[in-house]
């Protein structure tokens, strides 16, 4: 089989040509031996999950390794503790049964079976973990990518939590010698709930994490040795060296940016009027042709940044004033519209909301906002709290009607009810079910965000006193 330049998911040595990944595992696989928790956060199409597969393979002679991704699990399987805890060791058997994994017994592998039907909550996955690692005849290490997937639902945080309790103590209580988790996203940015009798904090469930420097950009040799393999095997007679710096410039060393210049070249330049040959397509020509048809055409990255563009309007504006009309926008890190004196201002947060959802989805009609409404929401407070606060989900009904998100920001929490109109006494019962939600968290103030479909609608936000309690609801 003829190897290929590939930018569509996982790379595989024999199929893929590929960067030299030694020096880059040496290092991860380094702080593994440590026993470290760690965070592989790197951009979209930055080779996390390749890295990941290396790593398996790199450490599968001296740990018993589990890799396990998030990715694609549905919303349910976060609902209850039950069916998050059943659904990894689903994930967990799945990779048993489909991998080898040295030191782990066959009764384990049994047990896991069983545990996905069975009844269980967290304390019982953390009791199954300390079995599985106590009995197993190798460290265990467990890696986990796209947890992005996961990150705004309590019950992952919760689980994040319990992996750390369990790292604290476990010169007493056997436990995962080694985790891995890789995602879009810093997790040790978000925070969970730590409750004790007599008092309320909140902590990173992810704070024992290391931190992750290997250095994951192509740098202009990576990119030469990847070269130098395809021209041993094509004989191109190709400047590698010239070629592998001219990529790198154009690309930063951006994997995905790397590999697709690459397969451009390799495939789709050859054969036109002015590159008959590959031997014509690997030129300085043919990379600068290469870097048009990448400009112009369509894929995974590109599709990806337009559609964060399109959930993003504001920025998006923002981008076009900047990149095609020259205009410059000033911008002071340290000034937030949105925080006075390091507190973040909430119902400013909920005001502005609603006048860029009316402007931009005035005439949206009702599938479109039920689709997407709570998801342009959270899309909007991300960059507001980004770096400082987090935010999770926790869905209140099993229609989803209404979906409460929790945020924490610098030591203050917010709850905030996203729901659907569905009437007057539907609308009570809400506001009922909230202020019982504050008093669970000691708050007196709660927030509301109310996607109204009823012609007679007042947009805007409002003020409601409740008792003893304030709720600050906006419509839109």
């Amino acid at each position: 089989m003829c190897k290929r330049f590939n930018t569509a998911g996982l790379c595989y040595r024999e199929e893929h040509y590929m960067v030299d990944m030694k020096g880059r595992l040496e290092e991860t696989k380094a702080l593994i031996d440590r026993g470290e928790y760690f965070v592989i956060n790197r951009a979209r199409q930055y080779g996390k999950t390749t890295m990941l597969h290396l790593l398996a393979e790199n450490l599968s002679a001296d740990y018993a390794v589990f890799s396990i991704s998030f990715e694609g699990i549905e919303d349910g399987a976060y609902e209850t503790s039950e069916k998050f805890c059943r659904r990894l060791c689903r994930l967990l058997y799945r990779y048993l049964v489909y991998h080898t994994v040295s030191g782990i017994p066959d009764s384990l592998k049994n047990e896991l079976r069983q545990m996905q039907s069975g009844k269980m909550d967290m304390e019982d996955l953390s009791d199954f973990i300390s079995e599985l690692c106590d009995r197993s005849e190798k460290p265990v290490v467990l890696m986990v990518d796209e947890v992005d997937q996961a990150g705004n639902h309590k019950l992952f945080l919760t689980f994040l939590g319990m992996l750390r309790r369990k790292y604290l103590l476990k010169q007493s209580e056997p436990t995962f010698y080694s985790v891995v988790l890789a995602g879009v996203y810093d997790i040790k940015n978000m925070k969970l709930k730590v409750r004790t009798e007599e008092e309320h904090q909140y902590n990173s469930p992810w704070n024992i994490a290391s931190d992750y420097m290997v250095d994951m950009n192509f740098s202009v040799a990576d990119i030469a040795s990847m070269l130098m393999e395809y021209e041993t095997d094509v004989h191109t007679s190709m400047d590698v060296s010239a070629i592998a710096e001219l990529i790198y410039d154009f690309t930063s060393g951006y994997p995905f940016l790397v590999s697709r210049l690459c397969k451009i070249i390799d495939e789709k330049i050859p054969g036109k009027e002015s590159f008959p040959d590959l031997m014509s397509a690997w030129t300085r020509e043919g990379v600068l042709e290469s870097v048009k048809i990448l400009l112009m055409e369509s894929n995974t990255l590109f599709d990806d940044m337009i559609k964060k563009l399109d959930d993003s309007p504001i920025l998006k504006q923002a981008l076009m004033r900047i990149l095609f009309k020259g205009e410059r926008i000033p911008y002071n890190k340290e000034r937030n519209y949105f925080v006075h004196d390091g507190m973040l201002d909430m119902e400013r947060v909920l005001e502005r909301f609603v006048e860029s959802f009316t402007d931009i989805y005035y005439d949206a009609d009702k599938s479109f906002v039920e689709e997407n409404g709570r998801r342009f929401f959270l899309l909007y407070l991300k960059p507001i709290i980004n770096g400082v606060g987090n935010f999770y989900v926790e869905a209140r009904t099993r229609n989803m009607r209404r979906t409460d998100i929790v945020i924490d920001y610098r030591g203050q929490q917010f709850v905030c009810e996203l729901k659907i109109w569905h009437g007057k006494e539907y609308n009570t019962r809400g506001e009922d079910q909230l202020m019982d939600y504050l008093d669970s968290y000691h708050l007196t103030t709660g927030y509301m965000l109310s996607f109204n479909f009823n012609k007679n609608k007042q947009i805007g936000v409002r003020r409601i006193q409740l008792g003893e309690k304030l709720l600050i609801e906006a419509v839109v």
